[in-house]
């Protein structure tokens, strides 16, 4: 009977025990059942103090378990706070490795509130490649040893994978394992590594004007950029989520793609908006490396473009097509190396050919022109004096070209930084905006950048490219006269350390460069921006407006400018004309004169210039910043 019990029987029936016995003995009746009464109060009476005695040591007893119960409970507040605060991060899982609890060292480790992390399979923080192989070892057991030390990739909420290391402690009930204990050790440097990996992965996706994301390496969407939150609508709960992108096509090999441990272009792609809507884009795939190990991968976006154009426009008779389209027709005008230069400078300058293509014959220049085949000899030998071709005996005439200077011999470590800024140049990520360290190796010291261009578009093109991609001071300059007056370079070009031109002015500036004792850079045009119109062109009409009168007379060379449309941007009553439904290719130069008032131009934006020889421009920058830095030690 329970001690309540006990005393709840006692309270009832003593005072009618008591009463009884009152009564009995105030009767004096002598008969026999008279002593029968007395004989079982007495018994009652004994029985009674029994009970006061029972009840008295159960009393006692209650109270040494309370005051278990009380240190019970004080150890258990104790242990809790030591293990919530403990500053190594510590779980306890089930045998199966179930979380059952984890302190808050855990939970910032694992990137999870430590009540979120209960009823979670420790696994699902361990990265793909080894998830197999930590479930096999959990499962196996421990039978040789309580504690063990493992090595663990983990892989936190929103963050890059980090190895750390764990010990692993058993505790057994009976025959089996009932709980494992992990304690993990020295994480504080990889959390701070991993975290400043992080900063400098925000720091290189916000600086990017393209949408762009980063993934773990298992393909979960860790972060992304502004430009990505604006075009496509990712909203903050998207982090921690699979892969929003997926590869038309590489079903099977999709895995392979994130893995790729190479740079892979205009990979054509299916992302997610926020509202669950597929858009068809082009992804650039590039790996997220830490020395040798890969740590992720990195995606940036482009609008959809059909695949890349082949090889084929190098054949002979694609060049031949464009030498007769360029040098043929009312449109062509000048003497036939006047033509064959404009044909050949601009076909460089828009990608459609490249420095060795093989040009065509004399015979079928001659032909194309509607010229005397010793004009188009003539007009070869020239154009191989001024460098723009190369005539090969017994083999032809090919484009020349090769301008790009040799990059400066650089130590181990500006050669590895160069390799850096090579990398970034590659992602769009503009020099200025990386650590400061990176900007004094390459921004301390301004490079003065004469930008040489007789076009007002091409040139302010240049100058933003210079002076926004890379931090110098560019200055725009118009080629003047000098090769036919004989001096070496214009006064505008004095004190420059680089020159940048176009294939129209690679002879100038050549002449200029050795003259100052600078290297110069030829640019081409941006393939986006050749890609992005061509296509636009092959749907149907394109408008562009331009500043310069030049720069639609190299528009002309464009595929399909039959349906291109120009207007300069001076030209208000055209511009008045334009529809909001026409497809607008707005220059640099044309925008800055109209500023606000600008059209709407393709999208994405396309670059104006091609992405410049960045390992060799980069070189020059480091080179540039360190050699007053040596000359001051």
């Amino acid at each position: 009977m329970a001690l309540g019990e006990i005393r709840d029987f006692l309270d009832a029936h003593t005072p009618r025990l008591r009463s009884l016995e009152d009564r009995t003995r105030r009767e004096s009746t002598p008969s026999a059942d008279r002593g029968a009464t007395r004989e079982a109060l007495m018994e009652l009476s004994l029985a009674l103090e029994e009970l006061r005695v029972s009840e008295e040591e159960l009393r006692v007893q209650s109270d040494m378990l309370s005051g278990v119960q009380e240190a019970l409970e004080t150890e258990r507040a104790r242990y809790l706070g030591f293990f919530t605060h403990l500053p190594d991060p510590c779980l306890v899982t089930d045998a199966a490795g179930v979380v059952r609890e984890a302190n808050r060292a855990a939970g910032e480790l694992l990137g999870a509130r430590p009540e979120a992390l209960s009823g979670k399979p420790l696994a699902v923080f361990v990265g793909e490649e080894n998830r197999r192989d930590f479930r096999n070892r959990i499962l196996e057991g421990l039978p040789q040893e309580e504690t063990a030390e493992w090595e663990v990739t983990l892989r936190p909420r929103g963050t890059l994978p980090l190895r750390v290391k764990a010990r692993v402690s058993v505790m057994r009930e009976g025959q089996g394992p009932t709980a494992l204990i992990w304690v993990f050790r020295g994480v504080a440097d990889s959390l701070d590594a991993a975290r400043d990996e992080t900063m400098l992965l925000d720091a290189m996706l916000d600086a990017l004007a393209t949408p762009a994301c980063a993934l773990d390496l298992d393909g979960t969407l860790l972060r992304w950029n502004r430009a990505a939150t604006d075009a496509l609508g990712w909203e903050p709960g998207m982090a921690g989520e699979a892969c929003p992108v997926r590869f038309p096509g590489e079903e099977a090999g999709g895995d392979a793609l994130l893995r790729t441990r190479e740079r892979l272009d205009g990979v054509p792609a299916e992302v997610a908006r926020g509202n669950g809507q597929m858009v068809r884009l082009r992804a650039s795939v590039a790996p997220l490396l830490a020395g040798d190990a890969r740590r992720g991968t990195l995606l940036t976006f482009a609008a959809e473009a059909p695949e890349a154009r082949t090889t084929e426009r190098d054949d002979a008779e694609s060049i031949l097509q464009q030498c007769r389209s360029a040098l043929g027709g009312e449109a062509a005008t000048g003497t036939v190396y006047e033509r064959l230069r404009t044909w050949i400078a601009s076909g460089l300058h828009l990608g459609h050919l490249r420095p060795g293509s093989r040009l065509p014959s004399i015979r079928q220049v001659a032909d194309a022109a509607g010229a005397e085949h010793r004009a188009v000899a003539a007009a070869y030998r020239a154009l191989a004096a001024e460098g723009l071709v190369e005539v090969r005996n017994r083999q032809g005439a090919f484009v020349a070209g090769a301008w790009e200077p040799a990059a400066p011999p650089l130590g181990e470590t500006a050669d590895w930084l160069a390799g850096v800024l090579e990398g970034a140049s590659g992602l769009r990520i503009r020099i200025p905006q990386l650590a400061d360290v990176v900007g004094r190796w390459t921004t301390s010291a301004r490079v003065r950048c004469a930008c040489m261009e007789s076009v007002e578009d091409e040139r302010a093109a240049l100058v933003a490219e210079m002076a926004g991609q890379w931090g110098m001071d560019a200055i725009p300059v118009a080629p003047g006269s000098f090769r036919a007056e004989g001096r070496g370079a214009p006064e505008a070009l004095h004190g420059v350390e680089l020159i940048v031109t176009t294939a129209f002015h690679a002879t100038e500036a050549h002449a200029a460069g050795r003259a100052l004792g600078v290297p110069v850079l030829v640019l081409a045009a941006g393939p986006e921006m050749v890609q992005a119109a061509e296509e636009r062109l092959a749907d149907g009409p394109l408008t562009a407006v331009v500043a310069d009168a030049g720069y639609a007379a190299r528009l002309r060379f464009l595929r399909g400018s039959e349906r291109l449309h120009v207007v300069l941007a001076d030209d208000a009553a055209s511009l008045a004309s334009l529809t909001p439904a026409e497809s607008v290719l707005l220059t640099p130069a044309a925008r800055q004169k109209l500023g606000s008032d600008s059209p709407r131009m393709l999208v994405p934006l396309p670059s104006f210039v091609s992405r410049t020889p960045a390992r060799t421009i980069a070189a020059l920058l480091i080179q540039h910043n360190l050699e007053p830095a040596r000359r001051r030690a």
